[in-house]
């Protein structure tokens, strides 16, 4: 997986008929027309969580590629998202860790 300056998940795979080369699987976009940057993406079982500039968690389901919930936890950019005990904690370029 990965994810950039225009605001798409993107799905790789590598290509066993190619060397090893990489292949587009697929990809999350939430339709908007201009991207704002995801800087992290950390999974949960069947969830994506994506940490993105300005705060913003967007929460996606895998099975259905559906965006499930946007969430704006920080004032500042999550740089880093992790798992535990039930909740999410989001991390911040500011320092700040958020549940």
């Amino acid at each position: 997986m990965s994810g950039g300056g225009d605001g798409v998940i993107r799905f790789w795979a590598f290509d066993s008929s190619s060397e090893g080369a990489i292949k587009a699987l697929g990809h999350l976009d939430d339709g908007r027309d201009v991207g704002e940057s995801v800087l992290t993406i950390s999974l949960d079982g069947n969830f994506l969580y994506s940490g993105r500039v300005e705060g913003e968690i967007n929460v996606w389901d895998l099975e259905t590629k559906q965006l499930l919930r946007m969430m704006r936890p920080h004032g500042h950019d999550i740089l880093s998202l992790s798992f535990g005990g039930g909740y999410v904690f989001a991390a911040a370029l500011d320092g700040s860790v958020t549940v």
